[in-house]
């Protein structure tokens, strides 16, 4: 998705500052704002296709979030700068601050629901269905944008709308935490996918990544300048309870040893944080593991999670030269999908962060391991 696509490249600028990425960023911020944004259909935002039949949360508030990011990518006051904070000034007044968007969090929960259906918005019409369904990812992308805004205009409603988007969160879609003896969370909820229904997530569905995508940015958030303590402390709480009930219940390790050198050992973690361990419902992508909550957490639970992608399994990525080619192209491609490209940048760049890391866990002599759900 050329959303996403465009928030990595923004990303790989920040943590690398070349400026290529920053540039093609901006390209693909440039083919959306042309091809997706739409004042002539529901008074503005994007489209979540080229079909052009449904505008949802999750595409506006992604573009959103590139919007600040990008903003944040240029020197205060710069040209490009202010040019990127208008337009996250428009995105969030067509999502959130009575614009044609504003009814995506209707329903009276405080929740986002997952789109525009044909009787708020006639053109909106193409999934009639699910317009109405709520989703954990559609309550996260929103908290780090916002973040971002703030920081720009230190306008404190900002900051006012996440907090209440998290409690809307913790209100409406968390049940009752598994706890453990050592837990210091100060909360007793953990974050569900109520859309998914009772029998949880389809195995191999994408659902069972987006509580992950929350929690990422919920912990952007949570490090925003000027966060009122109180509120940082619910974000806080609120990864440390999710995580350790995840670490705790929901987590499977097996360990393999080999006839030299360390053994090797894996860790997975199911799709509902609450547990008991199911293999069924086993999930491998990386935004659903509860290291998301790292992000969030500084204390104790953090170092649990910082073992838990110590001794996780191997990288599975080799890199091919494919991203590259696409990273210097002086144009996008129109309609091109650049997110194997971004994803390989970020991949490689987890390659060789997890080979390094990983080489100094050998070199002191450190050896983890265990097996069910217990077994650190």
């Amino acid at each position: 998705m050329l959303f996403r696509s465009a928030l990595a490249w923004a990303k790989a600028y920040e943590l690398t500052g070349d400026t290529q990425y920053r540039l093609r960023s901006g390209q693909i911020f440039e083919y959306l704002a042309e091809n997706s944004w739409d004042d002539t259909a529901c008074g503005g935002g994007c489209w979540w296709s080229s079909s052009k039949h449904y505008k949802n949360s999750i595409t506006n508030q992604l573009f959103f979030a590139l919007t600040t990011q990008l903003a944040s990518a240029y020197d205060s006051g710069s040209p490009e700068h202010e040019f990127y904070v208008d337009w996250a000034k428009k995105s969030w007044a067509w999502i959130g601050s009575g614009g044609g968007g504003s009814a995506l969090r209707r329903g009276g929960s405080g929740l986002f629901l997952d789109g525009l259906s044909s009787a708020q918005c006639k053109r909106s019409n193409g999934n009639d269905g699910g317009a109405n369904a709520t989703w954990t990812y559609n309550q996260g992308v929103v908290l780090s944008a916002l973040g971002k805004l703030y920081e720009f205009t230190r306008d404190e409603e900002l900051l006012s709308t996440a907090y209440s988007v998290v409690q809307a969160v913790i209100a409406h879609l968390t049940l009752p935490a598994n706890r453990t003896s050592g837990s210091n969370s100060g909360t007793d909820r953990v974050l569900i996918e109520i859309g998914c229904g009772d029998s949880g997530c389809a195995e191999g569905s994408d659902h069972a990544m987006f509580k992950g995508a929350f929690m990422r940015h919920m912990g952007y958030l949570r490090r925003t300048k000027g966060v009122p303590a109180a509120h940082e402390a619910v974000y806080r709480e609120f990864a440390a309870a999710n995580a350790e009930s995840a670490w705790w219940h929901s987590r499977e390790g097996t360990i393999r040893y080999r006839r030299s050198g360390v053994p090797v050992v894996s860790t997975l973690f199911a799709n509902d944080w609450r547990g008991p361990w199911q293999p069924s419902v086993a999930n491998g992508e990386p935004q659903s593991r509860p290291e998301e909550g790292e992000l969030v957490l500084g204390h104790r639970a953090a170092g649990a999670l910082r073992f838990a992608r110590r001794v996780g399994e191997a990288p599975r990525h080799q890199p091919r030269g494919s991203w590259r080619r696409h990273l210097y192209h002086r144009h996008l491609p129109r309609g091109a999908d650049l997110g194997d490209a971004a994803g390989d940048v970020w991949l490689d760049a987890q390659h060789e962060r997890g080979a390094a890391r990983m080489h100094r866990v050998d070199a002191q002599g450190h050896s983890a391991g265990g097996s069910g759900r217990h077994g650190a």
